[in-house]
């Protein structure tokens, strides 16, 4: 009993004169840092592998299968008159040296004016073919290319064939989850019209919420530019009291402002997003007497989208 004694009391001093000893505290506070460093290396190392996962279903040639919701009808930043919602269904196959194509149909709630007495049913209002090439031209710098053939079914033949065809040209940089985006949007048919947007956008990510999972929020501001000359001129005659405001329009100008909140999650081969953006329409007609819906409003997109291709180890 004596010597256990002798031994505590002993191992006591020793603790007393280490913590007396100069640069004991800095030893044990390297010691901390080293300890929470190799922590943070182990999250990023896990954080990594969920990002590397995600790339491996997208990489490889696969097939994606979406389905979009918006709660409103929207052309270029801006309400037509087309009332109700949307829902979209595009199937795509994307090949692996980037090329790709898409069909997607679109729904419409309620069927447009101009559709009224057409014979053909808007259930179903208009069907894309879409083929396109996308690639990463450097670490952080993507481009893609697209060209789409529109099949319209409301509407008369006229309307039909107004705007038929588009070429998509969109490129985007990220850097520290900091992204810059620009997009120019090329319609044509019997008339034509352009949109050019440029995006900003800070990513943030949280990640292993209930598993191998992310959760992505990107505070987003965009602004919409370009000229609807072609749909404006064909609708609204020299006799309509507003013709010289939506003249105006056929000038390359500011189009709309778009502060959005896109909010996705992923998790293995699936993609859910939400999305909520301020449509805030510009240069068009005074908003007091404009029927063309120029006031602010709110726009609602959820999308869902599955990667199917050769299975994935995580």
């Amino acid at each position: 009993m004596i010597r256990f004694t002798s031994l505590l009391m002993m191992f006591l001093l020793m603790l007393e004169a280490n913590a007396q000893v100069p640069g004991s505290e800095t030893a044990r506070d390297s010691l901390i840092e080293i300890a929470q460093t190799r922590k943070d290396s182990i999250r990023d190392a896990r954080n990594d592998s969920i990002d590397d996962l995600a790339e491996k279903y997208e990489r490889p040639s696969h097939v994606e299968i979406t389905m979009d919701f918006m709660n409103r009808v929207v052309y270029m930043g801006r309400n037509w008159g087309i009332k109700g919602y949307q829902m979209l269904l595009t199937a795509g196959y994307y090949h692996r040296t980037g090329f790709y194509g898409e069909i997607t149909g679109y729904h419409l709630s309620k069927v447009p004016k101009s559709a009224q007495n057409d014979p053909v049913s808007p259930s179903l209002a208009q069907v894309d073919f879409t083929l396109g090439f996308r690639k990463q031209l450097l670490e952080g710098w993507n481009a893609d290319v697209a060209y789409s053939y529109w099949w319209i079914l409301y509407g008369t033949s006229v309307f039909r064939n107004e705007l038929k065809n588009s070429i998509d040209l969109n490129t985007s940089y990220e850097y520290s989850n900091f992204l810059l985006s620009a997009d120019v949007y090329f319609m044509w048919g019997k008339t034509s019209n352009v949109e050019v947007t440029f995006g900003f956008g800070k990513g943030f990510n949280i990640y292993h919420i209930f598993g191998n999972d992310r959760l992505t929020i990107t505070p987003t501001f965009n602004v919409g530019t370009g000229s609807t000359t072609g749909m404006i001129k064909k609708y609204k005659p020299d006799t309509d009291p507003y013709s010289d405001s939506l003249a105006n329009l056929g000038h390359f100008r500011l189009l709309n402002l778009e502060p959005a909140l896109p909010v996705a999650y992923r998790i293995g081969p699936v993609d859910f997003t939400f999305t909520a953006s301020l449509e805030i329409p510009r240069n068009i007609v005074d908003p007091g007497e404009s029927t063309l819906g120029t006031k602010p409003f709110m726009l609602y997109q959820a999308t869902v989208k599955f990667f199917i291709g050769k299975k994935v180890r995580s």
